[in-house]
């Protein structure tokens, strides 16, 4: 259950003469820009969401294979802030829209991240914003019965 490290997925090569893909672009900005300054370094990487998650917590083994890029990061306590905080990755990413057709100055995706602060890290604050994360995505979708 180790994370990715971040930096081996921020790798944008679009093919030559093509507009980058804005799902990347928008991801390695955050990753490399807005993430960090916001929260400062990344602790352990991105904990992607599994397809585990949907099944053990959902009962779901037919999702969006996309999903699975979507993740948590880690963040350690900084001079300005005590806490632990969790952060979603690739929630507010505009899976929807045709690269071509998507509008880079509108809003994105789900229009946010979710964020969570402990007191402690702990691998328990990674997976419930994992369960959550694929709680909000379940649900966009009508896949939650009685929601």
């Amino acid at each position: 259950w180790p994370p990715t490290p971040a930096s081996s997925l921020n790798q944008i090569t679009p093919a030559s003469g093509k507009r980058p893909d804005p799902v990347r672009s928008q991801y390695a900005l955050a990753v490399e820009s807005v993430y960090p300054s916001l929260f400062g370094p990344v602790t352990r990487g991105i904990f992607p969401l599994t397809a585990e998650v949907f099944a053990t917590r959902f009962g779901w083994t037919d999702i969006d294979a996309r999903w699975l890029s979507l993740g948590v990061f880690e963040f350690a306590p900084t001079a300005d802030r005590q806490s632990w905080l969790y952060v979603t990755s690739g929630y507010s990413n505009p899976w929807d829209a045709d690269p071509q057709d998507q509008d880079l100055q509108g809003s994105s995706g789900a229009g946010m991240e979710l964020t969570f602060a402990v007191s402690e890290q702990g691998n328990w604050a990674i997976k419930t914003l994992q369960t959550l994360l694929a709680t909000k995505l379940l649900l966009s979708t009508g896949r939650l019965p009685n929601a």
